[in-house]
């Protein structure tokens, strides 16, 4: 090895294998965002689970959710193809902005093209448009969130979330090449903490409420095969 690539780059590796090691995701993210066709933050379904929200919140997550919304949006999509057989993309990409921990509530299978009212993720087109997703006859607000279907973003921390429609899907309202999609977050409630014995140390799980919405972006439609 010391022959193929010299001792001093053996020594480099090695210490760039030790600060990925010590230094985990925010600097993989760093790096990753600076090469070509690489995602720039790891899929949203990776994210963890809250345990026992009752007693285990971001003090820091905690107070920015009650001065301001403490998530940013995202969205830009694929070119809307012309092959019958291909598939139009729309990436939502979810931004911890504070300094502390904030649950959100996000299932892979909830995000939903459309809005409904309820609590999580999902897209806006204008000129309004309807396409089936699985998730919007799944999405309700319960008093309590199950874990299940919460997730924790560290303190400035992102994810994304693809959303992929056959073309067969799509409507024509989005061929026009004048057509915008909006990613927006909703929470209509904090989510009830249930009593127990003994006395839970928050009594809410520490959800934001309100809406957030990214910047609109045009959809475009790709140019049809060359003949």
């Amino acid at each position: 090895m010391q022959g193929r690539f010299g001792s001093n780059s053996v020594i480099g590796i090695f210490l760039l294998l030790m600060l990925f090691s010590f230094a985990g995701y925010d600097i993989v993210r760093l790096v990753a965002v600076q090469l070509p066709n690489v995602n720039e933050a790891i899929p949203c379904r990776w994210l963890r689970s809250p345990e026992d929200l009752g007693n285990n919140q971001s003090l820091v997550g905690r107070a920015a959710v009650s001065r301001s919304a403490p998530l940013e949006l995202r969205v830009r999509s694929s070119l809307v193809p012309t092959d019958p057989q291909g598939t139009f993309a729309v990436r939502i990409l979810v931004i911890n902005d504070t300094l502390g921990t904030v649950p959100f509530v996000y299932s892979p299978e909830e995000v939903i093209v459309g809005d409904n009212n309820t609590s999580g993720l999902g897209i806006i087109f204008e000129p309004a448009t309807t396409v089936f997703t699985p998730g919007v006859n799944q999405r309700n607000d319960p008093q309590t969130y199950p874990e299940s279907r919460l997730r924790v973003l560290g303190p400035q921390q992102r994810c994304v979330h693809v959303i992929a429609i056959p073309s067969s899907q799509i409507p024509n309202t989005l061929r026009t090449g004048e057509a915008t999609v909006q990613a927006y977050y909703r929470g209509t409630n904090t989510g009830q903490v249930p009593a127990a014995n003994p006395t839970p140390v928050y009594g809410d799980q520490g959800l934001y409420t309100g809406l957030v919405l990214s910047p609109p972006a045009t959809v475009l439609t790709a140019p049809p095969p060359a003949s």
